[in-house]
């Protein structure tokens, strides 16, 4: 269902997140990730759950080698294959044998109701030393607004709490560096293995 949605999607799905309340919403986010990102020695990234590059445009901007994962093929070829490694998977199902400087998941994990395989993936993918950043939207009368916008479309999210979040990272053997909330809707995990 949810690849089905963000394939409909795809071709005005970038133009969409670019109007209103939504672009302002995004942007915060955007920010509080490129600030953090520039903190940190890297060269290749992999953004899991990349939809048509929102992130990505702007990690290839700061000359990184970014990898983009997701499920919509529809969105993928949004991207360029010339400037970008493309992959088309679930991220639970990904088979890369290569590790990287920088996992990145931002926007994904609320639509995924197991989360446990999503992070294994994200820790294998994280060289050592290596950084992991997480986006997710935290519990406040925005993520409802964002939960019942997708519910009428048929999508129900996952919103995660703090402490599913803490136990999924201590299990997985990540160690958090920073927790910052971005306002108005998500909390920003910056962590390392």
């Amino acid at each position: 269902m949810t690849e089905q949605f963000f394939n409909s999607l795809a071709k005005d799905y970038s133009q969409k997140l670019n109007q209103g309340f939504l672009r302002h919403i995004r942007n915060i986010e955007l920010k509080a990730i490129l600030k953090t990102i520039q903190e940190l020695k890297l060269q290749s990234v992999i953004d899991l759950g990349s939809g048509s590059g929102f992130y990505a445009k702007n990690l290839k901007e700061m000359k990184l080698n970014v990898t983009c994962v997701d499920q919509s093929l529809e969105m993928l070829r949004e991207l360029s294959p010339k400037s970008y490694t493309l992959v088309h998977s679930k991220i639970e199902d990904l088979n890369i044998d290569q590790q990287f400087d920088l996992v990145l998941i931002a926007g994904s994990l609320e639509f995924n109701d197991n989360l446990a395989p999503i992070f294994q993936k994200g820790y294998q993918l994280t060289k050592p030393k290596g950084y992991c950043i997480i986006l997710y939207p935290r519990m406040s009368i925005f993520s409802a607004v964002y939960s019942l916008f997708y519910r009428l479309r048929g999508i129900k999210l996952n919103i995660i709490n703090k402490k599913m979040m803490n136990e999924h990272l201590k299990f997985n053997q990540f160690k958090i560096l920073r927790r910052s909330r971005v306002f108005p809707l998500s909390y920003l995990i910056v962590a390392t293995k």
